[in-house]
């Protein structure tokens, strides 16, 4: 029974260190793109104001 439940316990701390790791990811991808069409955006405002 205490096999049984440390192997439930390591399960549930992995799935959650696996979702940590997914949201960490999400995140930072979300970041990357919206630092590059920042940029995308200020780069094209700069060349339309100044023809």
């Amino acid at each position: 029974m205490d096999m049984k439940e440390a192997q439930d316990r390591s399960r549930r701390a992995e799935r959650i260190g696996w979702t940590a790791i997914a949201l960490v990811l999400g995140l930072g991808l979300l970041v990357v793109l919206g630092v590059m069409s920042g940029v995308l955006l200020f780069g094209y405002l700069a060349v339309s104001v100044v023809p």
